[in-house]
């Protein structure tokens, strides 16, 4: 009988135990851990950055030629370097050509005048009409005017090149013994007002560079050294060197940067104010689509988005979510549209 009752108990105690093991499981499902941030509006700016070199713009250089062939005896200036107006800037002596001609200009000035006072001296004994008297005054009025012009075109009695503008030297193009013929560049004087940079930019990126937009600039010797500016011109045309096209852009001469120098460039292509925006590690793609996962409650749900402009590490989101919303930053490559979520702890 006790065995009876014994077999009874263990029978039943088998059949609970085969129930409990077959009751169904949970349907709680799996649960992910995510980093979570909030959109916010903010301003953002896009951005292209390019190099280039300082120099002086061509409209305001000055050149200063030589008037007659000369040779440079002393240069007494450098490129970069700042004149004021009547600064001495060369000393040049005149050639043995510019002396001929010099000595020739003075010897037809004598000759004309000994001419001219004999044509006076005929026509008071009436040897000399008054025709022969004005042609002898023009030939002394004509080879004076030649020697003046040959005189001043030599310049001062010391040779000295004076600087007829304040300024910079932008290029010294004579050098110390140089024989420079009449009509050539001596050196380039450039105004202090301005400088302008020449920045290669892509052929892919021109289309995106305008007129008038804001540009800052830094020294790659030292990047304390900062300007502004903005983009005055487009020079639409790819260099055969360098395969870049060019933006010129106008900076204050007083900014320290050295003319010559390469300098960085961040050119603000667009600017909007209020932006709905998410970090670029919360946006996932599928195919060409982009999307993200909003947190509601303990749940993420998947939301399609429209992406506008891009600035460093932000996306700029068009449409799909609104401001306030919470989108996963981190984790969200194992989440699934609805899935169970939990918040990582804070990082110490």
């Amino acid at each position: 009988m006790k065995a009876l009752f014994f077999a009874a108990t263990m029978t039943s105690l088998l059949v609970a135990s085969c129930a409990k093991q077959q009751e169904p499981a949970s349907d709680a499902g799996p649960t992910a851990t995510v980093r979570v941030q909030p959109i916010s509006a903010k301003a953002i700016r896009t951005t292209l950055d390019a190099y280039g070199t300082v120099g002086f713009p061509p409209e305001y250089l000055h050149s200063v030629d030589a008037s007659a062939e000369v040779r440079v005896e002393r240069v007494l200036v450098s490129s970069g370097e700042s004149v004021r107006r009547g600064q001495t800037l060369m000393v040049v002596r005149p050639t043995a050509n510019s002396s001929l001609e010099l000595a020739k200009a003075r010897a037809d000035l004598q000759f004309s005048s000994q001419q001219l006072a004999r044509l006076t001296a005929l026509r008071r004994q009436e040897l000399a009409t008054n025709t022969e008297l004005a042609a002898g005054r023009l030939a002394q009025d004509t080879a004076r005017a030649v020697l003046g012009n040959i005189e001043s075109r030599l310049g001062n009695q010391n040779g000295e090149i004076l600087a007829a503008r304040e300024g910079f030297v932008a290029v010294v193009d004579a050098q110390q013994g140089d024989i420079v013929a009449a009509g050539a560049s001596l050196l380039h004087l450039a105004d202090r007002a301005n400088l302008r940079l020449r920045l290669g930019v892509e052929p892919s990126d021109l289309s995106r560079v305008k007129e008038n937009q804001p540009v800052r600039v830094s020294a790659i010797y030292d990047s304390k050294i900062t300007a502004a500016g903005r983009v005055i011109k487009l020079v639409r045309q790819v260099d055969a060197q360098t395969r870049l096209a060019e933006a010129l852009v106008d900076i204050d001469a007083a900014s320290g940067l050295l003319p010559g120098s390469t300098v960085k460039a961040t050119i603000e292509l667009t600017s909007i104010p209020h932006a709905l925006t998410v970090p670029r590690s919360a946006v996932l793609y599928s195919g060409e689509r982009a999307y993200v996962f909003v947190v509601k409650g303990n749940k993420a749900y998947q939301a399609w988005v429209e992406l506008g402009q891009i600035s460093g590490d932000e996306l700029q989101v068009l449409s799909g979510v609104k401001q306030a919303d919470v989108v996963v930053v981190e984790g969200n490559y194992e989440l699934q549209d609805g899935m169970a979520v939990k918040l990582a702890a804070a990082a110490q």
